[in-house]
């Protein structure tokens, strides 16, 4: 299953130039199974986008990107937010007492937004974004360093807020019985106690870091030929368990030349 699982949608994040419904049609064009909403400080979009995940019968997963006072902290499973700005362990540790599942977002990004080395000061991230769609390639390796270091889960995002990036980077998980039963807890179909839906998708659940939109003009843009693109790649072994980063790889034919390997 494919999740992007970096986006910003309009009404929260006052940066973003996409609309929620914009944002589902290019992720179904692009082959993707789910997508998280993951505004800037503000869950607010919730109530609207599961309500919307019913409506069309799509998976998505609003969490949040929090602003701690050492950098910026990507959640989901929790059911809300502190209303200032707190220490990194602080936010984390509220992520765990709730069963929730939290992600250092663009750790080396050149922002001052990134947890950088206070990777290494935290302790019960569950993931660090290894491919954010909106960070320099080098930055992006740096995390990778530090995320198969730490022996965390390496997750891939577009960070996006322009049509043109949503699905740059993705997550494949490979649990997608999970995904469906946590759509289905989303509609209302399925009862659940315990840790909140999102939660319950990403604890435990093998996922690697992979590119999803290639970049080199000669190459067709049809999602249909692109996601057989990717799968054949998938059960050539080539793919799963190795990072390519869509710039330098977009074309089939240089899928030999992964920038490395993370099999967590």
């Amino acid at each position: 299953m494919l999740v992007d699982m970096h986006l910003h949608e309009c009404t929260f994040s006052t940066d973003s130039f996409l609309h929620l419904e914009e944002i589902v049609s290019i992720a179904k064009e692009k082959g993707l199974d789910a997508i998280c909403i993951t505004d800037h400080d503000s869950m607010g979009l919730r109530e609207r986008a599961e309500a919307y995940s019913r409506e069309i019968g799509y998976p998505i997963f609003v969490g949040v990107e929090f602003f701690s006072l050492w950098g910026d902290i990507t959640a989901w499973g929790i059911d809300g937010i502190p209303d200032h700005r707190i220490d990194a362990q602080d936010f984390i540790d509220l992520v765990r007492e709730k069963d929730g599942f939290c992600v250092s977002c663009h750790p080396f990004r050149n922002n001052n937004r990134g947890l950088r080395e206070h990777l290494r000061d935290v302790h019960g991230l569950n993931g660090v974004e290894v491919l954010n769609g909106s960070t320099p390639l080098e930055d992006n390796q740096m995390a990778l360093r530090f995320c198969r270091e730490l022996g965390l889960k390496a997750i891939g995002a577009s960070d996006a807020h322009v049509p043109q990036q949503v699905g740059k980077y993705v997550t494949r998980h490979l649990d997608g019985q999970r995904l469906r039963r946590c759509h289905r807890i989303l509609s209302g179909t399925f009862q659940e106690t315990g840790a909140p839906c999102a939660g319950l998708l990403f604890h435990g659940a093998l996922s690697y870091a992979i590119f999803m939109q290639e970049n080199c003009s000669n190459i067709p843009q049809e999602a249909l030929l692109r996601r057989k693109k990717i799968l054949k790649i998938w059960r050539s072994g080539k793919l799963g368990i190795d990072i390519f980063p869509a710039r330098e790889y977009g074309n089939a034919n240089n899928f030999k030349c992964p920038i490395a390997r993370s099999g967590r």
